[in-house]
C-alpha cells in the first residue's frame, strides 16, 4: 500500500541525475559567452533538489522556478531580468511549455526534441522563423 508507493517515490527521489551527453560541456561554455538563466517548472523543492543533484547550477546567473510556464510567466521573466526580446533564446524540449509560449511572449527559440517528453507536454510546434530545431543540446554552440 502506501509504504511501498513511499518506498518507490524515495528510490525515484534517489536516483542520481543524467545528463544527456554534451550538456555539461556545452553549458559550461554558453555560461561564460552568455547570461544564462535556468527556467524551469515544478515543484520549488522537487526542482531545487535535481539542480543540486545535476551539478549544473554555477553555470546559471539565475534560477527561476514556476508552477506553469505560459505567455504571462515568460513576459514577467523577460522584463524582471531586462532582456532583450531579439538576443534572448528559451532552449528546451517541449512545444507546449517551452517553445510555443517563449515564441508567442517576443523572443526566439531553439528547440531540441527529446523522445522522452512527458506525453502531456506535447503540442503542435508554432510556425515561426524565431524556432530552430537542433537534433542534440550541443549544436547549441553552433548557434550562439
Amino acid at each position: 500500500g502506501l509504504q511501498q508507493i513511499d518506498a518507490m517515490a524515495e528510490k525515484v527521489r534517489r536516483h542520481p541525475i543524467q545528463l544527456l551527453e554534451g550538456v555539461r560541456g556545452s553549458l559550461e561554455l554558453l555560461s561564460l559567452r552568455h547570461h544564462t538563466i535556468l527556467f524551469t517548472k515544478g515543484s520549488p523543492a522537487e526542482q531545487n533538489r535535481k539542480i543540486e543533484a545535476s551539478g549544473l547550477s554555477g553555470f546559471f546567473k539565475a534560477i527561476e522556478i514556476v508552477r506553469e510556464k505560459s505567455v504571462d510567466v515568460f513576459q514577467e521573466l523577460i522584463e524582471r531580468h531586462r532582456l532583450s526580446k531579439p538576443n534572448t533564446w528559451m532552449v528546451g524540449n517541449s512545444p507546449r511549455s517551452d517553445i510555443n509560449p517563449a515564441i508567442a511572449a517576443g523572443i526566439r527559440a531553439f528547440y531540441i526534441p527529446h523522445p522522452w517528453t512527458w506525453e502531456r507536454e506535447r503540442q503542435d510546434l508554432c510556425a515561426s522563423d524565431r524556432v530552430t530545431v537542433l537534433d542534440r543540446f550541443s549544436d547549441l554552440l553552433e548557434h550562439l
